[in-house]
Protein backbone atom coordinates (compact mmCIF):
# COMPACT_ATOMS: atom_id res chain seq x y z
CA UNK A 1 0.00 0.00 0.00
CA UNK A 2 3.06 2.50 1.15
CA UNK A 3 5.04 1.91 -1.87
CA UNK A 4 2.18 3.39 -4.25
CA UNK A 5 1.83 6.18 -2.35
CA UNK A 6 3.54 8.91 -4.15
CA UNK A 7 3.73 10.93 -0.58
CA UNK A 8 5.25 7.89 1.05
CA UNK A 9 7.51 6.87 -1.11
CA UNK A 10 8.81 10.28 -2.38
CA UNK A 11 10.14 10.68 0.78
CA UNK A 12 12.19 7.66 0.89
CA UNK A 13 15.19 7.41 -1.54
CA UNK A 14 15.43 4.34 -3.46
CA UNK A 15 18.51 2.18 -2.44
CA UNK A 16 21.55 1.99 -4.25
CA UNK A 17 22.69 -0.81 -6.46
CA UNK A 18 24.28 -3.70 -4.03
CA UNK A 19 24.37 -7.02 -4.61
CA UNK A 20 25.05 -9.32 -2.13
CA UNK A 21 27.42 -12.37 -2.45
CA UNK A 22 28.21 -13.87 0.85
CA UNK A 23 26.76 -16.95 2.28
CA UNK A 24 23.23 -18.34 3.01
CA UNK A 25 20.22 -19.70 1.10
CA UNK A 26 16.91 -18.07 0.01
CA UNK A 27 14.59 -20.49 1.58
CA UNK A 28 10.47 -20.74 1.48
CA UNK A 29 7.42 -21.37 3.69
CA UNK A 30 3.91 -21.93 3.66
CA UNK A 31 1.86 -19.43 5.24
CA UNK A 32 -1.36 -19.31 7.19
CA UNK A 33 -2.64 -18.41 4.39
CA UNK A 34 -1.74 -21.61 1.86
CA UNK A 35 0.52 -19.02 0.11
CA UNK A 36 4.23 -19.34 -0.54
CA UNK A 37 6.56 -17.20 2.22
CA UNK A 38 10.09 -16.62 1.52
CA UNK A 39 12.92 -15.64 3.29
CA UNK A 40 16.99 -15.66 3.56
CA UNK A 41 18.57 -18.00 5.86
CA UNK A 42 22.26 -18.51 7.14
CA UNK A 43 22.64 -21.21 9.46
CA UNK A 44 24.75 -21.56 12.58
CA UNK A 45 27.64 -23.39 11.72
CA UNK A 46 26.99 -25.79 14.75
CA UNK A 47 23.33 -27.34 15.47
CA UNK A 48 21.58 -24.81 17.19
CA UNK A 49 18.12 -24.05 18.22
CA UNK A 50 18.55 -20.71 18.52
CA UNK A 51 16.90 -18.47 16.05
CA UNK A 52 17.16 -14.34 15.35
CA UNK A 53 14.46 -13.22 13.04
CA UNK A 54 15.10 -10.28 10.93
CA UNK A 55 12.24 -8.08 9.74
CA UNK A 56 13.26 -6.02 6.76
CA UNK A 57 12.03 -2.82 6.02
CA UNK A 58 9.41 -1.17 3.29
CA UNK A 59 12.23 -2.33 0.47
CA UNK A 60 11.67 -5.68 0.95
CA UNK A 61 13.99 -8.45 1.47
CA UNK A 62 17.09 -7.06 -0.54
CA UNK A 63 20.71 -7.64 -0.77
CA UNK A 64 21.01 -4.90 2.01
CA UNK A 65 18.56 -6.96 4.66
CA UNK A 66 21.20 -9.97 3.39
CA UNK A 67 24.22 -8.35 4.35
CA UNK A 68 22.39 -7.40 7.87
CA UNK A 69 21.33 -10.99 7.94
CA UNK A 70 24.95 -12.13 7.25
CA UNK A 71 26.43 -9.31 10.28
CA UNK A 72 24.05 -10.56 12.62
CA UNK A 73 25.18 -14.24 11.99
CA UNK A 74 28.54 -13.58 12.53
CA UNK A 75 28.25 -11.44 15.58
CA UNK A 76 26.16 -14.30 17.29
CA UNK A 77 27.48 -18.28 16.34
CA UNK A 78 25.33 -20.38 17.50
CA UNK A 79 22.45 -18.57 16.12
CA UNK A 80 20.19 -19.34 12.94
CA UNK A 81 19.89 -16.52 11.43
CA UNK A 82 16.68 -16.01 9.36
CA UNK A 83 15.53 -12.72 7.20
CA UNK A 84 11.94 -12.76 6.46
Amino acid sequence: MLATDKDFSGGHDAPLPFTYAGEGQTIEFKTTDGKTGRGFEIRSATKSDKYLFVIHEWWGLNDYIKRETATFAAEMPGVNVIAL
